[in-house]
């Protein structure tokens, strides 16, 4: 399989940006600027790899970008940290468990931007967590129900703030996390811009972005970014890491050769000094991860739409399959949201049409026969269907699934 030149000379520049090694791309006479550009941009690290590509080539149509973009992101931030002191002060206590604390893992670390912050906070001052938000200008998007694990915030300023009264939601704790307790360790605290802040433990951090990085790669697609974070946290406390509990955890999971596919991909670009253990697999993993953009929902959403349900049939009990699966997706979202899903999804699951607003009804009404028939619109595009089957060969070659 050739690689696209442009996308590795862009991982080369994210482990300039990101650590500050001295990674370089491959060929400095023919550099597509454009071309790493989108797929930066896809990936969400314009701004990480902007500062190492200015040193090959003039770029500078995108300095005043760039600029702008960090410091919306400073703002942001910000903003965010006050909004948390304001709830640590009304006596919610308030656990950051990714985001702001990774950006401080970054040479720059006000480049590593963030649409979001993840709070962890305590059931019991959930209500009272709300009201606060609401009190200073947020729009509480999504409520949680009594089946997930999480409200959604938004703010013109602070963007989107995921108020979580658990890591994850039921389904991803019981089927592809195995219903394992991942995390059991006493919150830390550490120093942001002098002040101090609650974060998960040091193994508990590190198997959470661990558990995030896989849940998106199965759900549709992990980004650059979230193996960035993992590899930067890995290093970062390698010394206070308990890695004989970490691989254990991920032997069990099944999650292992993933893992070290990753680090892979980070000793061969980022400049880590880890193992370099199956160039075949990272290969894979690195155009599954170009075609997906950060989430898998940037370039081809349509293939990996619905992904997520067949890699958890098959991961499932075969004779428990139906019943129990779909017990576990009916807790997670209910009917209302499973079938008004938004004019985007619609376009990206295959009915186009629904570009027209007018029409989103009928498209609504088409799904919703279609999942009863249990139709995949995906599926009737040949080329959508055999990517969709590489993805699952390439979980079967990872040992995720059987």
């Amino acid at each position: 399989m050739k690689m696209d030149t442009s996308f590795e000379n862009m991982l080369y520049l994210l482990g300039n940006g990101a650590t500050g090694c001295n990674t370089t791309v491959l060929d400095t006479e023919n550099i597509d600027v454009e071309a790493i550009r989108k797929y930066a941009i896809e990936q969400n690290v314009w701004t990480i790899i902007y500062k190492p590509l200015s040193k090959l080539c003039d770029i500078s149509r995108y300095e005043t970008e760039v600029i702008v973009s960090v410091l919306q992101g400073i703002r942001q931030r910000a903003f965010q940290y006050e909004m948390i002191r304001k709830l640590e002060s009304a006596g919610v206590g308030c656990c950051i468990i990714k985001g702001m604390s990774v950006a401080m893992l970054y040479k720059d670390p006000e480049c590593r931007l963030s649409g979001d912050v993840d709070v962890l906070i305590d059931s019991k001052d959930e209500e009272k967590a709300l009201e606060l938000l609401k009190e200073n200008g947020y729009n509480i998007t999504s409520r949680r129900d009594k089946n997930s694990h999480h409200s959604v915030a938004k703010h013109q300023i602070g963007g989107t703030l995921e108020l979580h009264t658990e890591l994850y939601s039921y389904i991803y704790k019981s089927i592809i996390f195995n219903g394992l307790e991942l995390y059991n360790e006493p919150q830390r605290v550490i120093e942001i811009n002098g002040e101090e802040y609650k974060t998960l433990g040091i193994n508990d951090g590190l198997m959470y972005l661990t558990a995030h990085y896989i849940k998106h790669f199965i759900n549709c697609g992990g980004g650059v970014r979230q193996m960035m974070d993992l590899l930067l946290y890995i290093k970062k406390y390698e010394n206070e890491i308990d890695f004989e509990l970490y691989d254990e955890r991920l032997n069990q999971l099944s999650y292992k050769k993933l893992i070290d596919t990753v680090k892979t991909i980070g000793a061969k670009y980022f400049g880590f000094d880890f193992e370099i253990k199956n160039t075949e697999l990272m290969e894979k993993i690195i155009e599954d991860t170009r075609t997906g953009g950060i989430f898998g929902h940037e370039r081809n959403a349509n293939i990996r739409n619905g992904f997520r349900t067949e890699f958890c049939k098959r991961r499932s009990d075969a004779s428990k399959l139906n019943m129990d699966y779909m017990l576990l997706f009916k807790l997670e979202k209910n009917i209302f949201q499973r079938i008004f899903i938004s004019k985007k999804r619609l376009v990206d699951s295959g009915y186009k049409y629904a570009k027209n607003t007018l029409l989103v009804p009928f498209a609504w009404v088409q799904r919703a026969y279609d999942t009863l028939l249990e139709r995949n619109k995906s599926k009737g595009d040949i080329e959508a269907h055999n990517k969709f089957n590489e993805r699952i060969e390439l979980m079967k070659d990872l040992n995720m699934i059987k």
